[in-house]
């Protein structure tokens, strides 16, 4: 293993949009060593400069010093031994080709994107393994939401994956006093769980406006 493979350390967030960004800062308040990657290096500078990016993420005040915010791919995906896709559904296969010259398979992989490929319907976990040399890929999804992640009130997420090692570094990376880490084998089974969920959520939503009564939820959900 080489000097740069064995000195990885922490986690790296690929997006730092409105879900990447509070990762990012769960992460680091936990004790990590956090790279978050913006994908435009306006965003990147701001974050960098003011801690903050209140036109995407209003709740979050200041970004944790332990988060380094970069623009450049490579140093954000050769930092650290676990990476985090946080981006949408649309946008997994373009950032997974990028990947492929910086990746390397001892890397763990895991996304948190709560839907499938537009068009393709595939689940971002098969994008992944078709676009990219990694092989430890994995899901971590759940009801967990932004404001609540960041208030630390209790919170949950799933964990999926074929390769206990990424439950592991996922739970080391995230796992605290009020987020608790749930883990399964059953990675088909949790992304698809996870785009129905939102679906589901819009189908409540009109249930409620509608006025509809205990029966007509229970039967949604």
């Amino acid at each position: 293993m080489s000097m740069e493979r064995s000195a990885r350390l922490g986690v790296t967030i690929l997006g730092a949009g409105r879900y990447g960004l509070p990762l990012a800062e769960c992460a680091a308040r936990n004790g990590q060593q956090v790279v978050l990657w913006a994908e435009r290096p306006a965003v990147a500078k701001a974050l960098t400069e003011k801690r903050a990016l209140p036109a995407v993420l209003p709740e979050l005040e200041v970004l944790h010093e332990a988060v380094e915010v970069t623009a450049r791919l490579d140093r954000a995906v050769r930092a650290s031994h676990t990476l985090v896709v946080a981006v949408r559904a649309a946008d997994v296969r373009p950032l997974a080709r990028k990947l492929g010259e910086f990746a390397d398979p001892s890397q763990v992989i895991v996304h948190v994107v709560r839907g499938l490929e537009p068009g393709t319907l595939e689940r971002p976990s098969r994008v992944l393994r078709r676009e990219t040399a990694l092989r430890k890929v994995g899901a971590m999804l759940g009801p967990a939401l932004v404001d609540e992640m960041l208030a630390g009130r209790p919170n949950a997420f799933v964990v999926a994956s074929r390769y206990p090692e990424v439950a592991e570094r996922m739970t080391a990376a995230f796992a605290h006093d009020t987020l608790r880490v749930y883990t399964s084998s059953d990675l088909a089974g949790v992304e698809i769980a996870a785009a129905a969920a939102s679906v589901g959520a819009v189908a409540v939503g009109i249930a409620l406006e509608l006025a509809l009564g205990p029966a007509t939820l229970g039967m949604l959900l």
